[in-house]
């Protein structure tokens, strides 16, 4: 992703990385774009909150950013829980004076973006997971991030649950499998048949910390671990493919996420799945920027996309 634009001296671009846990933001103006401020704020009980709750708690941030640097001229925030076009525009009511150019999308919409490009398709696994199409077109079309409860199919939270199913039907045969008590000492239960009650009791961000014991139990031997990370990839590959049939000249997808980068195996099990089912001109990647990142290169290209020039200062023309 090139503009081929130098930005002016008074412009200043803030991207927002609104995760469940975390806000990344990053600033950046002047002549060559260099960051003027870049932070990782906490954002704790960000799940509990409603919409406008959350939008309040972005547009206080976005204040105090703005109050260090100067006036702002775009923002493009990437908010988790933004999967509807109705909880996009809270956000836009909300934060509608922050910025004379204002952009909110879910954060998997980063991801692409974050690796240089214009189109693609873009896969997080994290906590959740959720696949983002980015059309040649411009549009951009996201499947997935149902939550655990519904899906989340190859995020941590799905490993786990899926974990936790084979777990039961191996105990339901009369079988026993290693796993069942990794999880059971692991969530300090006294019985397997305690998963559901446990999940349902507690934060999802809290027990599918959890993923990194399914992979050692699969390298340790375990039947019921295996399974788990067959069924996830497996899934995440069919949301995927459903992407891909919607767009056929994009063929670069590109991997965000906790369990991608901290897990290299899935992740290459995966990008080979993915060539198996819809081909080799498919090209799988690992993302290697902060996502933030891809913010910014909106930001940028929206800025230079207005017919008429932002005044010094971020104000309006």
């Amino acid at each position: 992703m090139n503009t081929g634009w130098r930005m002016d001296p008074g412009v200043r671009l803030l991207a927002l990385d609104v995760g469940a846990t975390k806000i990344h933001a990053l600033a950046e103006g002047g002549n060559g774009g260099q960051h003027l401020f870049d932070r990782v704020y906490p954002n704790a009980g960000w799940s509990q909150m409603t919409g406008l709750k959350r939008a309040e708690r972005l547009r206080g941030l976005v204040e105090s950013v703005s109050q260090k640097i100067g006036p702002l001229t775009a923002i493009v925030a990437g908010v988790h829980g933004i999967d509807a076009d109705p909880l996009a525009r809270i956000f836009a009511e909300v934060l509608k004076e922050s910025a004379p150019v204002l952009h909110v999308t879910n954060d998997s919409g980063l991801v692409v973006p974050a690796a240089g490009l214009d189109t693609g398709i873009g896969v997080i696994a994290g906590t959740g997971s959720s696949v983002t199409l980015h059309r040649c077109d411009g549009r951009v079309r996201l499947l997935g991030g149902w939550g655990w409860v519904l899906g989340d199919d190859g995020g941590a939270s799905g490993l786990v649950k899926a974990l936790a199913r084979h777990c039961l039907k191996i105990q339901d045969a009369g079988g026993a499998d290693e796993a069942t008590d990794l999880l059971v000492c692991r969530f300090g239960l006294e019985d397997a048949r305690e998963f559901g009650r446990y999940m349902l009791a507690t934060d999802a961000r809290d027990w599918s910390n959890a993923a990194s014991a399914v992979f050692d139990a699969a390298r340790a031997g375990s039947a019921a671990a295996a399974a788990a990370i067959e069924d996830n990839i497996a899934g995440l590959v069919k949301t995927v493919a459903m992407a891909a049939m919607g767009d056929p000249p994009v063929s670069d997808i590109v991997c965000a996420g906790g369990v991608f980068a901290n897990q290299a195996g899935y992740f290459r099990d995966f990008g080979a799945r993915v060539r198996d089912r819809l081909g080799e001109r498919y090209r799988v990647q690992l993302l290697r920027a902060a996502p933030v990142q891809g913010g910014l290169a909106i930001a940028r290209r929206l800025v230079a996309d207005l017919s008429v020039p932002i005044k010094e200062q971020g104000g309006r023309t």
